[in-house]
C-alpha cells in the first residue's frame, strides 16, 4: 500500500476536524505576522463544495491536511500549514502534556506485519504474502521506514530527507489527535553543550531520565518496539560516559554554519561532525539506523534541520542551494514513497511576507520557521565570560 508522496503525503483515515480554529490548547502554529497573511492561489486543488466563511481544513492526511482557507465568491481558496516551531526550553508543562498525548496515540496504532525468513517488510518480491493495510502508520513505522530509506544519508540528500521526515510524523500526530497546531519542538542542544546530561529534556515530566537502560519515565516509559528481525525490545538508552563538553557551543556553532558558502560543505559539517555525535552520546536505539524508536530523534533532527533554516536565513543568496543533491526513496515497508522523491523540491526561496519556507517548491503544502530561543540572550552572555 503506497500511500505517501513528497508533496502529496495521503493518509488513509479522517479523524476529528478541526476546521474553524487555528489553535488548540497552548501549542501555537501561527502565522508569523499578521494572522491573515497565507499564500492563496488561484491554482490551488479545492476539495470543499462550497463554503461560508473562512476556517481550517481537518486534519485528515490528505493534500490539504490543517491548511487554512478563505471563502471567495462560495469557494474555498487555500493557503499553506504553518509550522513554526519553538525551543522545548520554551514549553510550558501543558504544551508538553498535549505533545506527549499526541504520541503516545501515534505509538498506538497498530496494523498487522506479516514475517518472512524471520524478517519484517521483504515481500516486495513475494506479493502473495503481503498483508493488507489500512490506515495512516503507528509510530514504529517511522523507524522501519527510516531503516528501509535509501539516499538519505552519507550524502546531500540529508538535509532535506529528514525535513520532510519531521513534517510527516507531525502531520501523523496532528491527525491522531484532530489537532493541527501541534508542532515538533527543537532542542538547541549547543546551548546545553556542558551540561547536557542535566537540561530539562531529560526529566521524568518530559523525555525521561537519560540512564542506560529501558526508559521507564517520561511520556514513552515502558515502551516497546519491533525490531526489523521481528524480535520485541524495550526502548533503551545508553549515555555515554562523559558526554558534557563533547558538542560545541552555539557561538562556535553558528561561526561554523557561516564559514561555508556552499550547500555541499554545510551538509556534511552538520551531518558528520554535529549530527551523529549527539545520537550516539544519547545511545540507546538512538544510536543505530533505529533512532525514530526514541522519540528524542525527532527533537534532535528538529535541531538540526533549524541549523539548516539559520543557513538559509543568513545566506539568502544559498538559501535554494542544493548541490549534490538527487533523491531518496523508500521501499519494501508498509508507506513506501511513490518512487524517488527529489531533495531539491525541500530547498525553496524564503516568504518575507509569512516569515517561512514554503516547502515543496512545486506544490507547497508547508510553511516552516523557527523561533528563536527566549533563553539565547542568557547562554551566549555566560559563553563570552
Amino acid at each position: 500500500m503506497r500511500v505517501l508522496a513528497c508533496s502529496t503525503l495521503v493518509a488513509a483515515a479522517h479523524l476529528h476536524s478541526s476546521r474553524g480554529s487555528t489553535e488548540h490548547g497552548h501549542i501555537r502554529a501561527e502565522p508569523h505576522g499578521d494572522a491573515a497573511k497565507v499564500l492563496w492561489g488561484s491554482s490551488t486543488p479545492s476539495l470543499e463544495e462550497s463554503c461560508s466563511k473562512s476556517g481550517v481544513h481537518e486534519a485528515d492526511g490528505s493534500t490539504l491536511h490543517c491548511r487554512p482557507f478563505e471563502c471567495e465568491a462560495g469557494k474555498p481558496k487555500y493557503g499553506l500549514q504553518q509550522v513554526r516551531r519553538r525551543e522545548i526550553h520554551d514549553w510550558s508543562d501543558e504544551d508538553f502534556k498535549i505533545f506527549g498525548e499526541a504520541m503516545n496515540l501515534v505509538k498506538k496504532r497498530s496494523h498487522p506485519h506479516k514475517k518472512h525468513n524471520g524478517a519484517l517488510f521483504p515481500w516486495e518480491k513475494t506479493t502473495t504474502e503481503a498483508p493488507v493495510v489500512t490506515g495512516p502508520p503507528g509510530y514504529d513505522d517511522f523507524a522501519l521506514m527510516h531503516h528501509h530509506s535509501q539516499g538519505g544519508h552519507n550524502n546531500a540528500n540529508f538535509l532535506p530527507f529528514h525535513r520532510w521526515f519531521l513534517l510527516y510524523i507531525e502531520q501523523q500526530m496532528q491527525q491522531a489527535t484532530g489537532n493541527c497546531s501541534i508542532i515538533l519542538p527543537y532542542w538547541n542542544w549547543a546551548m546545553d553543550a556542558n551540561r547536557i546530561d542535566k537540561t530539562e529534556v531529560w526529566t521524568p515530566e518530559r523525555f525521561g531520565t537519560l540512564k542506560e537502560g529501558c526508559v521507564d519515565d517520561g511520556f514513552a516509559a515502558g515502551w516497546h518496539w519491533t525490531s526489523m528481525e521481528g524480535r520485541e525490545a524495550c526502548l533503551k538508552r545508553r549515555p555515554t560516559h562523559g558526554l558534557n563538553g563533547v558538542l560545541p557551543t552555539w557561538t562556535q556553532v553558528t561561526s561554523e554554519l557561516l564559514k561555508y558558502d556552499s550547500f555541499g560543505g554545510l551538509h556534511s559539517l552538520v551531518e558528520d561532525t554535529w549530527h551523529n555525535p549527539l545520537h550516539c552520546l544519547i545511545g540507546g536505539q538512538m544510536c543505530s539506523m533505529d533512532s525514530p524508536v526514541d522519540p528524542s530523534f525527532f527533537l534532535h533532527h528538529a535541531q538540526i534541520d533549524r541549523m539548516w533554516y539559520f543557513w538559509q536565513r543568513k545566506l539568502p543568496h544559498l538559501e535554494k542551494d542544493c548541490s549534490g543533491c538527487t533523491h531518496w526513496e523508500i521501499s519494501g515497508t508498509d508507506f513506501d514513497t511513490e518512487g524517488p522523491q527529489q531533495a531539491q523540491e525541500w530547498a525553496t526561496s524564503f516568504n518575507e511576507e509569512l516569515g517561512c519556507f514554503p516547502v515543496p517548491a512545486s506544490t507547497p503544502q508547508w510553511c516552516i520557521s523557527y523561533e528563536e530561543e527566549h533563553r539565547l540572550p542568557e547562554i551566549l552572555k555566560e559563553e563570552k565570560l
